[in-house]
C-alpha cells in the first residue's frame, strides 16, 4: 500500500505548489517514473498509453520514503521532493486489509505534514465504517477525509468489477466539492484503472466537472479524449453522452477555448447526440464569444419552436444567453423581443435574465426601459445583485445619466450590495460621456476607500476613460493620462528587476510620474487640469495610488 501526503495529493486550499525533487529521488528503488499533466506517472505505465489522461504510477516503495503527488496545474509537469514518511506496505497482489483506525492515527501522529489532532482520525474513521455499506473498501472512502493520508491497496488486490461505478461517481463527486480533495478524484481514478476497473461514461463526466470546475481545463480535455479513444491507442472507446459533451464543452468554455469547445460540438453532431436544453445554451454561449451570432440566434430559434416541456424547450437559462449573445452580436432589438417571448412564455425570469434585458437596453440607450426593468425586479422580490445593478449603470451610462448612474452606487452601497471594477468602469463610462473630469479623477480615489467597496482601478477602468476623452476629443488629458500609465509600468517593471534602492533612486531622479504625465500633456498642472482650475494634490495622489495598483494588475504585463 502506498501512502500520500493528505496536504499534497488533495492539494490544500487550491494553491500551486512548486515541484521540488531531491537527491534521494535519484536513490529511489523501484520503476523510473516521470512527470506527466502535473502528477507522477509510472513510466512503463505510460508508454502503454498513447492518450493524455493524467495518470499515477503506483509502484513498490521503501519505508524510508514515499512518492507524494503535486498539485496539479495546466501546462506544468510538477514533482514533489521525497520526505520521510511512514508506509504501510503489502505484498503486491495480496489482499489488502483495511487500515485499523490505530494505524491511521499513527500515520497521522507521526507525519510531519499532518497535524491534525487524533480525535480528527477517529471520528474519520468512524465515518468511513458507517459509510461501509456503500459497498465500497473503507480506503477510497477515506478520500473524502482531508486530514487522513491516502491509503489506497496495491492495484489488483481488489477484484476488477467488484466496485460499483454509481458509488464511485458519487465519491468523485464528493471529493471534486471539496477544493481539499478534488485531486484525489484524479489519484482514484488512475488506481481503478490500475486495478483494471472499467470507468463508465457517467464516472469520466463527473472527473470532466470535477476538473473544470476547478480550473483544470486542459486536464478535463485530456479525460474527454481518453474515454472516446479506441482501446487499440489506449483509450476508454466510451460513448460521451449529451452530459459529457456539455461537460467538455464548458471546459473548453471557461478556459477561452473557443476553437476545441465548437469541435466537441461537431463531435456531438457526428454521433448524433439527441440534444438537450443545457448543451445547446453552452454552443449559445460559445458562438457567442466566438462573434458567431447568426449561428447563436439560429440556435435559440431552433430551442424556441421545440415543443413546451421538451429536452429542448428554453429555460430562463436559454433566454439570458440568448439576449446576450444578441446584444453583444448588436442585435438588441432582438434581445428585448427575446425578454418578451420570454414573458410570454410564463418563463419566471431571474436577476441575471433582468440584467441580460438591461443590457439591451443600454445598447439602444433607453435608460427609462432599463429603469423601468430594475423596478420590475424588485417588485417581484428578486435581490438586486452586482450585476444586475452595474447593467442598470452602463444603461444610464450610455444616456448620459451620470447623477442617476452615481445615485444607484450610492444606493447599492448603503443596501449592501458591494460594487466591484465593472460597476466603477460603467460610472466612470458615464462620468466621460458628460464630461464630468473633476468628478472621474474624485472617483478614482473614492472607489478606492473601504466605505466605497475598496476596489482598485484595472486596466480596462483606464481603457474606458482613454476611450471617453478620445471620443470627447480630450486628446491632451488622454495623453496625460497615458503618459502615466505607461511611467508607472515601467515603474514597476524596474522594481522587479531591480533593488528596491536602485528603484527608489531612479523614482527620485525622474520626478513624480504625476508631474510627468502632467507637463507631457502641456497642461503646467495636474492630469485633467485645465487653464482655469486645477485638482488637488490629495486627488492627485489618490489617482497615482489608483494607477499603481491598476497597473500592477493588467498593464505591467503588456511592458
Amino acid at each position: 500500500m502506498v501512502l500520500i501526503r493528505p496536504d499534497i495529493a488533495c492539494g490544500s486550499g487550491g494553491s500551486n505548489m512548486s515541484a521540488r525533487v531531491t537527491s534521494r529521488a535519484n536513490r529511489q528503488s523501484g520503476p523510473p517514473r516521470i512527470a506527466h499533466a502535473g502528477l507522477v506517472v509510472n513510466r512503463a505505465a505510460a508508454a502503454s498509453r498513447t492518450s493524455a489522461f493524467p495518470s499515477v504510477g503506483y509502484t513498490s516503495v521503501d519505508s524510508q520514503a514515499a512518492w507524494e503527488v503535486a498539485g496539479l496545474d495546466d501546462g506544468q509537469a510538477l514533482l514533489s521532493s521525497l520526505t520521510p514518511l511512514p508506509i504501510i506496505t503489502h505484498p503486491a497482489g495480496s489482499h489488502t486489509p483495511a487500515p485499523q483506525p490505530s494505524s491511521v492515527r499513527a500515520a497521522g501522529a507521526t507525519s510531519s505534514s499532518n497535524k491534525q489532532p487524533l480525535a480528527s482520525a477517529t471520528a474519520a474513521s468512524s465515518a468511513c465504517s458507517a459509510n461501509s455499506n456503500h459497498g465500497l473498501p473503507e480506503e477510497l472512502l477515506r478520500l473524502a477525509d482531508a486530514s487522513a493520508p491516502v491509503l489506497l491497496p496495491q492495484p489488483g488486490s481488489v477484484r476488477a468489477g467488484s466496485l460499483d461505478n454509481r458509488e464511485l461517481d458519487k465519491l468523485v463527486g464528493t471529493l471534486g466539492r471539496n477544493k481539499a480533495t478534488w485531486r484525489r478524484a484524479l489519484v482514484l481514478s488512475q488506481w481503478l484503472q490500475e486495478s483494471g476497473h472499467i470507468l463508465d461514461d457517467r464516472l469520466c463526466t463527473t472527473l470532466i466537472r470535477v476538473c473544470s470546475e476547478h480550473g483544470q481545463a486542459v486536464t478535463a480535455l485530456s479525460v474527454y479524449d481518453w474515454m472516446k479513444a479506441p482501446a487499440s491507442v489506449g483509450g476508454a472507446a466510451l460513448a460521451p453522452t449529451v452530459y459529457t459533451y456539455t461537460a467538455a464543452m464548458r471546459a473548453a468554455l471557461s478556459a477561452g477555448l473557443l476553437d476545441r469547445a465548437l469541435q466537441i460540438w461537431e463531435d456531438a453532431q457526428a454521433a448524433e447526440c439527441p440534444l438537450d436544453c443545457r448543451l445547446c445554451i453552452t454552443y449559445i454561449e460559445v458562438c457567442s464569444r466566438k462573434g458567431l451570432t447568426d449561428r447563436a440566434l439560429a440556435m435559440y430559434n431552433t430551442m424556441r419552436s421545440a415543443p413546451k416541456g421538451s429536452k429542448l424547450s428554453p429555460t430562463v437559462h436559454a433566454y439570458t444567453a440568448a439576449m446576450r449573445a444578441a446584444t453583444e452580436g448588436g442585435c438588441w432589438q432582438m434581445a428585448l423581443e427575446m425578454w418578451t417571448d420570454m414573458k410570454a412564455a410564463n418563463v419566471p425570469p431571474t436577476g441575471h435574465a433582468f440584467a441580460a434585458a438591461m443590457s439591451a437596453c443600454a445598447a439602444g440607450s433607453n435608460w427609462q426601459q432599463a429603469v423601468a426593468l430594475f423596478e420590475d425586479m424588485c417588485q417581484a422580490g428578486i435581490k438586486p445583485d452586482v450585476v444586475s445593478c452595474t447593467a442598470l449603470i452602463s444603461a444610464l451610462a450610455a444616456a448620459g445619466q451620470w447623477q442617476r448612474a452615481e445615485a444607484v452606487v450610492q444606493w447599492m452601497l448603503s443596501t449592501g450590495v458591494r460594487p466591484n471594477v465593472r460597476t466603477y468602469t460603467a460610472l466612470l463610462t458615464a462620468l466621460g460621456y458628460a464630461r464630468q473630469w473633476d468628478r472621474a479623477l474624485e472617483m478614482l480615489q473614492l472607489m478606492q476607500q473601504s466605505s466605497w467597496g475598496g476596489v482598485m482601478p484595472n486596466s480596462y477602468t483606464y481603457s474606458a476613460l482613454l476611450k471617453c476623452l478620445g471620443e470627447c476629443g480630450e486628446w491632451q488629458r488622454a495623453e496625460g493620462l497615458f503618459c502615466m500609465l505607461e511611467q508607472q509600468a515601467l515603474a514597476a517593471a524596474a522594481s522587479r528587476s531591480s533593488s528596491k534602492g536602485t528603484a527608489a533612486a531612479a523614482g527620485s531622479s525622474s520626478g513624480s510620474p504625476w508631474q510627468a504625465a502632467g507637463a507631457a500633456a502641456g497642461n503646467g498642472g495636474g492630469l485633467f487640469s485645465s487653464s482655469s482650475s486645477s485638482i488637488g494634490s490629495a486627488a492627485a495622489a489618490g489617482m497615482a495610488a489608483g494607477l499603481d495598483s491598476g497597473v500592477a494588475q493588467g498593464l505591467d504585463a503588456e511592458v
